[in-house]
């Protein structure tokens, strides 16, 4: 229940784009404060409530759609596992990850991440090739 600093790829950025110029209802909220980002089918703002009941029914669609159970943790795991296996690819540390994901504690994300597959790992470079291809030739 604490606020987090994400950031989100051009992909979603688009999205969200597309649903603010063309889907996203009028505001008919209270004159003064903010603007949310989604907002209820009627324009006001969704109750503190609110959103985590239309979560809920979607997952309750995906449920019947697929007979998979989901949650907000299960998608937490997905965010860290693949953080984790892009880490190859963007530069990025497990230290970046307990920043973005919002943990105090370093412990608590390598419990949300899952190992990567060992064909993975050994296509990977290893740490010092990527230094010493890094470094400046004199």
């Amino acid at each position: 229940m604490k606020d987090r600093v994400t950031r989100i790829g051009a992909e979603a950025v688009r999205a969200i784009s597309m649903y603010v110029t063309d889907a996203r209802p009028t505001y008919d909220g209270p004159k003064g404060k903010p603007e949310p980002l989604f907002l209820r089918v009627d324009g006001r703002p969704f109750t503190a409530n609110g959103f985590g009941t239309w979560a809920g029914r979607l997952w309750d669609d995906i449920e019947r759609a697929t007979g998979l159970k989901g949650s907000s943790h299960l998608l937490r795991h997905t965010w860290a596992t693949n953080y984790n296996r892009g880490m190859q690819y963007t530069g990025n540390n497990v230290y970046d990850l307990k920043r973005e994901g919002g943990w105090a504690d370093l412990t608590i994300p390598l419990t949300y991440i899952h190992d990567r597959p060992e064909e993975e790992l050994i296509g990977m470079p290893t740490p010092i090739d990527e230094v010493r291809k890094r470094r400046k030739v004199v």
